[in-house]
């Protein structure tokens, strides 16, 4: 038997150093963006986790206890900056960006890993953004928000009777509404409800709840609400609309719907653009950049089809199932 000391040491390290090796051959001398986010495990340590994706895998780096450290910008800064330097010289990949949450001392230090690495993009976490403003707006007493406690109902009682749950799944390999199934079915349905009363009345709520909701557009009241908190916890500061500038520009490349619909105005891509180029080089773009924009916008010179050899790259994704975007939709 392994003593716990040899284990947690020797046998440990090995595994890791085994683990590193395997993930450099996978990942050297490839881009990646890095991550972090401060949780509790289940005694109530405050740890970071940091990671890095790399080609859309996610690897994971290294776990930082700051139970007795304070919680301030600086120390979290001396986190990240190891974890970099983790990623340049051990996985010897080249970090494009570093993503965290937007708690105060995240902001901070977004602002001095600038001052270190003027070239590396900082960006806010949106998955944290849209729970905070979701969670805010749930709070709410509103009859927008009753339509999800009411969806919530509907799904648990769904849940708890399988024979109704099986009609459902049933319905959704039809690619129907659930709205047709209670049109359709509502006998069998408040059958398979059970036979008291009780249990009758509720399948009958239920249904009543699925053709309100059916027929309501309380929920897409939602949707102009969190898009106008979300612009506005985006657009406070300077720094922020850098920031955005850089995620706008930045999205396009993977949704063809956004750049043909957003940035049909060459006007607002030019200048969004050049928010970023001048971000990342301190000057405002010459007339070379804009020159190559021009022609990336419109897909010609050394951006178009025939030089960047797309059609080559379909056919090579075709072959290897594994799906290219075209940057901009013909």
């Amino acid at each position: 038997m392994v003593r716990r000391d040899v284990l947690s040491g020797q046998i440990l390290n090995e595994e890791v150093g085994k683990a590193d090796m395997e993930t450099r051959a996978e990942v050297n001398g490839q881009f990646g963006t890095g991550q972090s986010d401060r949780w509790k495990n289940i005694t109530k340590r405050s740890l970071i986790t940091s990671m890095v994706n790399i080609n859309y895998k996610t690897h994971l780096l290294n776990v930082a206890d700051i139970l007795s450290q304070p919680k301030t910008a600086e120390s979290l800064l001396e986190i990240i900056l190891k974890e970099i330097e983790h990623i340049k010289s051990v996985l010897l990949v080249t970090l494009v960006a570093w993503c965290t949450d937007c708690s105060g001392e995240s902001l901070k230090m977004q602002q001095l890993l600038q001052e270190h690495f003027e070239w590396i993009i900082v960006l806010d976490c949106w998955a944290h953004q849209f729970n905070l403003v979701v969670g805010d707006i749930l709070k709410l007493k509103l009859p927008m928000v009753k339509v999800t406690d009411q969806a919530l109902e509907v799904i648990k009682w769904f849940l708890s009777h399988s024979i109704t749950l099986g009609l459902v799944n049933d319905q959704q390999r039809q690619a129907q509404f659930l709205v047709i199934l209670i049109v359709e079915l509502k006998v069998q349905l408040i059958k398979t409800a059970g036979t008291k009363a009780a249990a009758k009345a509720k399948a009958l709520q239920i249904l009543h709840l699925i053709g309100y909701c059916a027929t309501s557009s309380n929920h897409l009241q939602l949707l102009p609400t969190l898009f106008k908190q979300i612009t506005a916890n985006l657009t406070p500061s300077s720094f922020s609309l850098c920031i955005f500038s850089t995620f706008i520009t930045t999205v396009p490349m993977m949704h063809e719907f956004i750049m043909l619909y957003l940035l049909a105005s060459r006007n607002i891509g030019r200048r969004l653009t050049e928010k970023v180029f001048k971000q990342f080089y301190g000057k405002p773009p010459d007339n070379m950049f804009c020159k190559v924009f021009s022609e990336y916008m419109s897909r010609a010179g050394k951006w178009s089809d025939e030089v960047m050899g797309l059609d080559d790259w379909h056919q090579d994704a075709k072959q290897n199932i594994n799906p290219i975007r075209e940057p901009f939709p013909k």
